[in-house]
């Protein structure tokens, strides 16, 4: 997961073929990029405490508002 985060942060993309790009090590770019396949088939998202650590980030004041486009 850390690695995940890094690559995110490293090349501002979420498209996991560049982000397997962003994992450097000695892996090739195609396995970085099945493990990250991988890893996404299990994984489930909290998105309410993905929410949390947004408002929190981002120093969000109370009352807020959703809006959904």
């Amino acid at each position: 997961m850390l690695r995940y985060l890094l690559a995110l942060i490293k090349v501002k993309t979420v498209n996991l073929r560049e982000l397997a790009v962003g994992f450097g090590g000695k892996a090739l770019k195609e396995s970085n990029y099945k493990r990250l396949q991988r890893f996404f088939r299990v994984f489930e998202l909290d998105y309410s405490e993905i929410a949390k650590i947004v408002v929190i980030w981002m120093r969000l004041p109370q009352p807020w508002g959703l809006s959904l486009d």
